[in-house]
């Protein structure tokens, strides 16, 4: 049977070791003039944008970049 300490120490690997630890390939970045005009967006609003499969998300300054990814 294997040791706690080595199931603790493959858990926490596993763990800071994904995808969502790093910088991810989404990047998130400002609301640009252009593309607030372009989608119609409330810049007092909307500040954050990361495109994912041509889609555009855009939320307010509020939202945590770890959710844009």
């Amino acid at each position: 049977m294997l040791s706690k300490k080595f199931l603790l120490t493959a858990l926490l690997l596993l763990l800071f070791t994904s995808p969502c630890f790093g910088k991810g390939k989404y990047p998130v970045q400002r609301l640009s003039d252009e593309l607030a005009k372009e989608y119609e967006l409330d810049t007092n609003f909307y500040k954050k944008t990361t495109y994912i499969q041509d889609i555009l998300i855009a939320t307010s300054d509020k939202v945590s970049d770890f959710a844009h990814r």
